[in-house]
């Protein structure tokens, strides 16, 4: 995956913001499930683990339902 640029939190929402080299420099969304470009699909490279450590601490724990 490309370098991330931001870990907004929008409100309970967190967007995980990366730069996707086919975009032109493009910030875009990141598609959590497929570690892909959620614009063109491509996949992205060289996680920034700093960035990716802090979306995962802001990102609330799954709701377990009983």
């Amino acid at each position: 995956m490309e370098h991330i640029k931001a870990v907004i939190k929008n409100g309970d929402d967190i967007e995980l913001l990366v730069h996707c080299p086919h975009h032109n420099g493009d910030t875009v969304l990141f598609d959590e499930d497929t570690d892909n470009c959620i614009h063109c699909g491509n996949e992205l490279e060289q996680v920034n683990i700093a960035a990716w450590e802090e979306y995962h601490r802001l990102k609330p724990a799954p709701t377990v339902v009983r």
